[in-house]
């Protein structure tokens, strides 16, 4: 009795391994699709299926965004370079510490303060590390936190100022507005004290600095009730101290 022989496999009938394309070869099936070459003839001259070549028409947005946010577009696998965890360590206690500053309101939270407080924690985490380890890189506290912003999903909060790429001039010049509508805030309140009671009394006289009042206060008072009684306007003085 004979045995069975299995049929020799047809030319088609076994699967054709799925090839995996990186984006550099997608963007050469891209640009032969916008030269004006049909689905199919493009599909044979890179031995892909036309459904593949398809869906690489369709996707080409994002094929090209990959593109240019990639450094290697030729690799099929994109490669992580692992981070410093110095870096890591630092803009978690960073962003706690911004959070911290935010939610109590304070008034000296800037550009310039947030980049200080970076090195001074990178710093302090390098002084930490064991001997026998590798020596951290250096840091530099660079002026855009767009990266940062990014990981921490700080885009919503109140300050977003703080975070913006500034030079030092355009910093100062933030700071020391704030500076003066805090300074203000006060004696806009007797203004408008005075205008509902309708008072006639000299302003000086309810610009007296309560025992709270801070040195910077106290020396605004003088300088602004000095500018008053030569009747002057609030001089630059006013502002700067």
């Amino acid at each position: 009795m004979s045995s069975k022989r299995s049929a020799p496999p047809t030319p088609g009938s076994s699967e054709k391994k799925r090839k995996v394309l990186s984006l550099a070869e997608k963007m050469d099936v891209l640009a032969v699709i916008d030269s004006g070459l049909g689905w199919s003839a493009t599909g044979k001259k890179f031995g892909l299926h036309e459904t593949t070549v398809r869906t690489i028409w369709k996707t080409r947005e994002k094929i090209r965004q990959s593109v240019r946010e990639s450094a290697d577009v030729s690799s099929k696998v994109a490669s992580v370079s692992r981070r410093d965890p110095l870096l890591e360590k630092m803009e978690k206690i960073l962003n706690r510490w911004i959070s911290e500053q935010v939610d109590q309101r304070k008034s000296n939270v800037d550009g310039v303060a947030i980049r200080e407080k970076a090195r001074s924690i990178y710093d302090h985490l390098a002084e930490k590390e064991p001997s026998g380890s590798s020596p951290a890189p250096g840091f530099i506290a660079s002026h855009g936190f767009h990266r940062f912003k990014q990981r921490f999903s700080l885009h919503n909060i109140a300050r977003t100022e703080l975070f913006t790429d500034q030079d030092p001039i355009q910093e100062r010049s933030i700071k020391f507005k704030r500076v003066v509508d805090e300074g203000l805030i006060p004696y806009k309140e007797t203004l408008r004290s005075m205008e509902a009671s309708a008072c006639q009394k000299p302003i000086t006289a309810f610009l007296k600095p309560s025992p709270a009042s801070t040195p910077a206060q106290e020396a605004f008072y003088t300088c602004y009730t000095s500018c008053y009684y030569t009747s002057q306007a609030a001089c630059y003085s006013c502002y700067t101290r």
